[in-house]
């Protein structure tokens, strides 16, 4: 298992450099020559990096995620899976090349610096600890992916109100593409952060850490979170606001999400911090 793993740690960057390359070509060139192979590679990519997850966690019997260097692997991977589900859905569309060069980088910066072994304490190997943490980042990731598709839309949308058709509007998708994508990809993030809670409160429970949970700054952030995604995608499901309103929903909650989890991060001490 152990020569698996090795092995895998190095073709799983290669695979994300060659996803990367293809997405670039795939919008410089328009697809020609790239789209067809662009969903093929994609999934073998993300196969092979689930298969070493899959023999980490086997090997060290814990979601191999405790750490902000196997985070940041798991996010770019965590990219590049949620990338694939939408693709599956849409078909291959010139939209990674955001999105998939970053899933590249953090694959590789995982891979080379997050080499030696770790130690982590019994609680951060508790299965719900698990689920918590792979859902949060898969929900970040889910969410980015909708604010990038959400940005997309809104340059096409300045493009074609002021009849200034440039390179994007000869190389996205249509606007109503662009938005049923970050309606997907926010659903998506809005389903895996009720997820996170849910788990976070049965890991606490086990834990006998549910009253520090209670005061937990990145907690409350991913809790307000979820309750923002909730309410719009609730208005934009019953009142019927389509279009710009999921646009701006997406946007301006990622920012939201961001921006608070970075301040939970950098001035209040957080029972996440424990190792």
């Amino acid at each position: 298992m152990e020569s698996a793993v090795s092995l895998l740690t190095v073709l799983v960057p290669v695979l994300y450099a060659l996803t990367a390359a293809n997405s670039i070509l795939t919008f410089v060139t328009r697809g020609r020559g790239y789209r067809k192979g662009s969903l093929p590679l994609l999934g073998v990519t993300v196969g092979f990096h689930a298969l070493l997850l899959g023999l980490k966690a086997g090997l060290t019997a814990r979601c191999p995620i405790a750490t902000l260097l196997e985070a940041v692997g798991m996010m770019g991977f965590a990219l590049g899976a949620v990338f694939f589900v939408l693709e599956l859905r849409r078909g291959s569309r010139p939209t990674g090349i955001l999105i998939l060069p970053l899933a590249f980088v953090l694959v590789t910066i995982a891979t080379i610096f997050g080499r030696e072994p770790v130690e982590v304490t019994a609680a951060l190997k508790n299965p719900w600890f698990s689920i918590h943490s792979a859902s949060a980042v898969i929900a970040v990731a889910a969410l980015a992916i909708s604010c990038v598709h959400g940005i997309f839309y809104l340059l096409l949308y300045r493009q074609i109100k002021t009849h200034r058709h440039g390179r994007l509007f000869r190389h996205l998708p249509p606007l109503t593409v662009l938005s049923r994508m970050t309606l997907l990809a926010a659903v998506i993030g809005w389903a895996l952060l009720l997820l996170t809670i849910l788990a976070g409160y049965t890991w606490a429970i086990e834990s006998g850490r549910l009253a520090d949970l209670h005061g937990d700054p990145l907690f409350l952030v991913t809790t307000a979170a979820w309750l923002l995604y909730t309410i719009g995608l609730g208005t934009r499901y019953l009142v019927g606001w389509r279009g710009r309103f999921t646009v701006y929903l997406s946007v301006c909650g990622f920012a939201f999400l961001i921006a608070s989890l970075v301040a939970a991060t950098l001035i209040w001490p957080a029972m996440h911090s424990v190792r």
